[in-house]
């Protein structure tokens, strides 16, 4: 489902199997999971295929996800590499998945554009994570946390450093979700202006 009123806050998250409306994609930033982080195996080609679609649109894309492995640092590291330079040469900018374990000798600085928090709560909370993300800002990275569905993460996330965040409530419940979402960005405004005023 694509939302009729875009803001330049709220973004989409598209996958292999989105119905995309692609004028929808010149309006407002965008960003392009794999689909493959919970299969065994992963063929790159029809996501590929995929993304070349989608370049027209690329100069409001944040950056398309290489391909990962849920919870699985080592894997995903095998997993990403080999089609990084893929991603590079349709022009995306790219997205380096940090699940548990990972560690700052794994991530390809050099090659990427951001840094994608994945994993769970715990994991994304550990200070591994902290001096991963200390690491991208230095480099002046994108850094992104997935599974953020309530205003406290959300908040939490505008507080320590992350420049976006999605997450899977305008899924399951889109009018509803979406209502959320728009107040949250709007608490989040107010209060970085605060902060601004005081400083």
């Amino acid at each position: 489902m694509f939302l009729q009123e875009r803001r330049p806050d709220i973004g989409i998250m598209l996958n292999v199997r989105s119905g995309t409306a692609r004028h929808h994609l010149a309006n407002g930033p965008w960003a392009v999971e794999n689909g493959g982080y919970e299969s065994a195996t992963f063929d790159p080609e029809p996501w590929l295929r995929h993304l070349a679609s989608l370049t027209p649109y690329l100069s409001t894309c944040l950056f398309a996800i290489a391909p990962d492995v849920l919870h699985d640092a080592d894997a995903t590291r095998a997993r990403s590499l080999p089609v990084i330079p893929r991603l590079q040469a349709l022009g995306f900018p790219v997205a380096y998945v940090a699940q548990p374990g990972c560690i700052r000798e794994h991530v390809p600085w050099s090659e990427i554009g951001c840094l994608f928090l994945g994993g769970d709560r715990r994991w994304q909370s550990t200070p591994e994570v902290y001096r991963l993300v200390d690491q991208a800002k230095e480099k002046g990275l994108w850094v992104h946390k997935g599974q953020v569905n309530s205003w406290k993460h959300l908040r939490s996330c505008s507080g320590s450093g992350m420049d976006s965040a999605d997450g899977t409530r305008l899924r399951f419940s889109p009018v509803a979700a979406h209502r959320d979402l728009k107040r949250w960005m709007d608490r989040l405004r107010c209060q970085t202006r605060l902060m601004e005023g005081i400083g």
